[in-house]
């Protein structure tokens, strides 16, 4: 019986060894695929992220679904999330990349760039100007920044919201490629489309319709949003 369990003692030991090799790697695949949450500290605020914390602000992203959630404040701050970008490649010629944020309400600006210098330059206007200096001047608050996927770029939000930024890339984005069919398909009936007289008329009336439709949208979403901040 002794002998016997010796025999087992060596068998069971290379199958324990197996087992935490193959864990230690499948963990350390894991955390290389889905990078560990940390707790940093910026002023007087703790932010939660998985990116890189460059110190001042400043938050490097570098990977898909990498996000930085900011915790509320009493004050306005000014927070700067940065995308190196990618290395071109033929395969990603319909990739893209954004930023998305998610804040509860319209108490922000958001201000973009090339690089952080250039946020803080437009940040400095919105605060020494009587004009609102946030992305591209739209009329409304925007949530979602496009970024070049195979350059640097930078994207700041003054708040004092609780919030979380998140990146966003895909290998293909299907709506450019969509686009992309639709373009080469346009270019080769060019010139039978061109002589559609009903076409021409279409065209007129449906971008008339959209562009009222998008009007409409836009006053019930500005109604809705200032509904909600009362409550």
């Amino acid at each position: 019986m002794i002998s016997y369990v010796n025999s087992l003692v060596p068998i069971l030991t290379l199958v324990i060894s197996v087992s935490f090799v193959v864990g230690h790697e499948a963990a350390k695949k894991a955390k290389d695929k889905y990078p560990i949450e940390d707790t940093v500290r910026h002023g007087n605020t703790f932010s939660h992220t998985n990116a890189s914390f460059q110190g001042d602000g400043v938050f490097m992203f570098s990977e898909k679904k990498q996000y930085a959630h900011i915790p509320e404040v009493l004050y306005e701050e000014l927070n700067i999330f940065c995308y190196n970008g990618s290395r071109p490649k033929l395969y990603l010629f319909w990739a893209s990349a954004e930023f998305k944020l998610t804040i509860f309400g319209d108490d922000f600006h958001v201000f973009a760039g090339e690089n952080v210098s250039v946020v803080k330059q437009q940040h400095e206007k919105h605060e020494s100007s009587w004009l609102p200096m946030t992305y591209k001047l739209l009329p409304w608050k925007t949530t979602q920044v496009k970024l070049n996927p195979f350059e640097s770029g930078c994207v700041g939000v003054l708040s004092r919201d609780e919030y979380k930024m998140e990146l966003l890339t895909n290998a293909v984005n299907f709506v450019q490629l969509v686009f992309t069919v639709f373009a080469v398909a346009l270019f080769v009936k060019a010139e039978t489309l061109c002589q559609n007289v009903i076409l021409h008329y279409a065209t007129g009336v449906g971008f008339g319709v959209l562009f009222s439709l998008a009007l409409i949208v836009y006053m019930i979403q500005r109604r809705v949003r200032k509904t909600i901040s009362k409550k």
